[in-house]
């Protein structure tokens, strides 16, 4: 496929793969390969019908063919596809937006240094006045005043890190996070002392 380098060839991948019935055909190619026949049957769909998809999934790069006569298959190009996403998501503005975080200039600058522009965490900073802020940063999109699961608060945190264990311990350590005991509830401390 090579990677779209104009809007017009990405409008044309997007369009593609808006369309259900080759969504479900990536999906299944996702699982591994598999022959028309194979496909169709997994479908419960007209040979005909996953041939015409299959061939604008070809074109668009999205499928590759493999082996040929009656041994040939169709593969997901995943290599290619998550190249398209890699550069899709890097053309994106960054969503961060720091405005409301209350916290000096040269902490923001420490804060936008370690983000990804979909405002998740490159890295955890190793020094601690770094991660003191970081760990600010982070704990902003914790609601004050309400009460968490250890499985909330996980989903929140693997927003910014895939390591939420350690993220959450973390933020227990810098007291931006209390919890109790038994580790079943969580919640943002009052700033003004009382819980």
């Amino acid at each position: 496929m090579g990677q779209p380098e104009s809007n017009d060839e990405m409008i044309r991948m997007l369009q593609t793969l808006s369309d259900p019935d080759r969504l479900k055909l990536i999906a299944e190619l996702s699982k591994g390969d598999y022959s028309l026949a194979e496909l169709a049957a997994r479908l419960k769909s007209d040979i005909a019908a996953v041939f015409e998809d299959l061939d604008r999934l070809e074109k668009a790069g999205l499928v590759l063919r493999v082996g040929s006569g009656s041994e040939q298959r169709y593969r997901f190009n995943r290599k290619d596809y998550e190249a398209f996403a890699r550069k899709r998501l890097a053309s994106q503005k960054p969503t961060v937006d720091l405005s409301n975080l209350s916290i000096a200039e040269d902490e923001k600058r420490v804060v936008m240094n370690y983000l990804n522009r979909d405002g998740s965490l490159k890295s955890l900073p190793s020094q601690d006045k770094r991660l003191a802020v970081i760990l600010k940063y982070v704990a902003g999109a914790i609601e004050p005043g309400k009460s968490y699961t250890e499985r909330e608060i996980s989903g929140i945190l693997r927003r910014f890190h895939p390591d939420s264990t350690s993220l959450r311990r973390l933020l227990v350590e810098h007291q931006l996070l209390q919890r109790e005991k038994d580790g079943a509830r969580y919640w943002v401390p009052d700033p003004h002392g009382s819980g």
